[in-house]
């Protein structure tokens, strides 16, 4: 130190009026957010045990004057078991959440899921599934939240009502929270969900997405979740069954003896061209029009089956979205229905209303310029993002309509 310029007079100076480290953490743990206090305190208590008695009494009383924290609160942390990861311990006790031995309420709760929806353009969401119960035994329905309001609490009297009662002070409710992500770290199931069809890359394999799973030259994974909605999206959805190729082959070319040429090969071509718009853009729109009953559905709907099944069900056709939808809701499909054919069906404006039939070739003249500028994926807002299946986001958006 000599050497450095520091003589000893100047080191006891010093030292003469240095705080404690102690205090110094006290003091700024007056200042701290909730979930930083947490943190302090941990550091507080760890020094707090290593004093003597006479000492350790008169710091007792100062953290209790300062950061107006009971004594005996202050002895349960000191005498709280830490876990591996210097978290304290939550639990489960007699059907109650506990945090260092106290209970948070008349329930507990627990996340089984943790959810990562991709919806193929915007960075993931995390989406917590969410069991619980209360103390007398009473289950309670398994909840969705978003993770980003999984932290307010508000989802426990939406989603549950008014029977879990948390009994803890408003600005210490954060411990319900925190308690619940505790007890779920061991048992939570991780899983990533797709909310689109199209190619994408999962785990470093390539591949494209349907209701049922990931097809790639090692055939269909459908270990892969992908969640289309309740609604007719749902039936893009690949074979999982092993299929004969030569038999495949001829249904596919047979489809083109179903009417002209002129009207069967552009559908035909339709069904090809669309999964490889990403490698080189279609854009483009094809209106197939007809005197009624002259099988216009038929052949489209035919046609769609390349992608699944499920849009014909002997003489029901289940278009996967229809002009009578908001504009909104078809922009959503076709946001969700990346990289195929999307049909769209009932342009019936001969039929309706002269206010219903301008309506009806507004929505035309939207999707068509959608189309060839690709914007049904460039324009993805908050206010197309999926709750709990796109049916209900869908339906939520017709009964604004509605009203």
């Amino acid at each position: 130190m000599a050497a450095e310029g520091i003589t000893l007079q100047t080191l006891e100076k010093h030292l003469s009026t240095a705080k404690p480290w102690l205090d110094i953490l006290i003091d700024q743990s007056r200042s701290a957010s909730p979930v930083e206090l947490e943190e302090f305190l941990k550091e507080i208590t760890v020094y707090l045990s290593d004093l003597p008695d006479g000492l350790q009494s008169r710091y007792l009383a100062q953290v209790e004057k300062k950061l107006n924290i009971s004594r005996r609160d202050l002895k349960r942390l000191m005498n709280q078991q830490e876990d591996n990861n210097g978290s304290l311990y939550s639990e489960i006790r007699e059907r109650r959440l506990h945090f260092m031995g106290d209970p948070l309420g008349n329930f507990w709760a627990r996340i089984s899921h943790e959810l990562m929806v991709d919806d193929g353009l915007n960075p993931p969401t995390v989406r917590y599934s969410i069991e619980g119960g209360l103390a007398t035994g009473q289950p309670l329905q398994p909840v969705q939240v978003d993770a980003r309001s999984f932290g307010k609490l508000d989802w426990v009297p939406d989603s549950w009502g008014m029977r879990p009662i948390i009994t803890l002070p408003p600005g210490k409710s954060y411990l319900v929270a925190r308690a619940i992500q505790e007890v779920s770290l061991e048992k939570v199931q991780r899983e990533r969900l797709y909310t689109f069809t199209g190619w994408h890359e999962n785990d470093g394999q390539r591949g494209f997405l349907s209701a049922s799973g990931l097809l790639t030259v090692d055939g269909l994974n459908d270990q892969v979740r992908v969640d289309l909605g309740a609604n007719n999206l749902r039936h893009y959805a690949l074979p999982k069954e092993d299929i004969n190729r030569e038999e495949a082959a001829r249904a596919t070319l047979e489809f083109l003896t179903l009417g002209p040429r002129k009207v069967t090969a552009p559908l035909w071509a339709a069904m090809y061209a669309a999964p490889l718009t990403s490698l080189r853009p279609l854009n483009a729109v094809l209106s197939v029009y007809g005197t009624t009953q002259s099988g216009k559905s038929t052949l489209a709907h035919l046609a769609l089956t390349h992608y699944g099944t499920g849009f014909i069900q002997g003489r029901d056709y289940h278009a996967p979205i229809d002009w009578t939808s908001t504009v909104t809701a078809i922009e959503a499909a076709m946001f969700l229905a990346k990289d195929v054919p999307l049909v769209i069906d009932d342009f019936a404006p001969q039929f309706s209303s002269i206010a219903e039939a301008r309506s009806m070739h507004k929505k035309a003249h939207h999707v068509v310029r959608s189309v060839g500028n690709r914007s049904a994926r460039g324009r993805s807002r908050a206010d197309l993002s999926q709750q709990n299946t796109i049916s209900q986001w869908l339906g939520d958006h017709d009964r604004r309509r509605i009203r």
